[in-house]
């Protein structure tokens, strides 16, 4: 095997993992999965097609009196073609119109490697928890947007899915 295959299976093993653990001490409460739909973009901010159908947004149900954090899991490849190294893509994910992350700095995903042979799309995953989220149903989103110094960059996300649970 070659080192992107073995680097790409030991990512999946983890993820799993990880997943598997996560959802044995909480409750799964929503899930999202596109395998198939590709979403390159440019540095205008997208909404991700977080389903087969190319829906950009999901609706979850908080369930309760109380009000929860929420571990929401993102996993996508990802790749950006470009000139520059400097080039990423910046990810949001939002619950109910606000980021669930650092709201005042750039949260990449991914970036190029500046290496035409290697520019092949690998999985990277952004895990986040919320603040508490009252109970009722929410809509979650996740946008993202190539920054890229020089103009001649574009992204790829594919093999999207997304993971809410409490």
């Amino acid at each position: 095997m070659n080192y992107k295959r073995n680097k790409f299976l030991f990512t999946s093993i983890i993820s799993a993992l990880c997943l598997y653990s996560g959802i044995a001490n909480s409750d799964l409460i929503a899930s999202s999965n596109n395998n198939v739909g590709n979403a390159w973009f440019g540095d205008a901010v997208v909404d991700l097609p977080l389903t087969l159908t190319g829906t950009r947004q999901m609706s979850f149900t908080v369930h309760g009196t109380e009000s929860r954090r929420l571990l929401i899991t993102f996993t996508s490849q990802c790749n950006v073609d470009g000139n520059s190294k400097y080039s990423y893509v910046d990810i949001d994910i939002e619950v109910d119109g606000q980021n669930t992350l650092s709201t005042n700095t750039n949260n990449p995903l991914c970036r190029t490697d500046n290496d035409p042979i290697s520019s092949q799309p690998e999985t990277h995953t952004v895990t986040t928890a919320t603040l508490p989220v009252a109970p009722g149903t929410h809509t979650l989103k996740v946008r993202g947007q190539l920054i890229s110094n020089d103009g001649t960059a574009r992204a790829e996300i594919r093999g999207i899915f997304v993971s809410i649970s409490d």
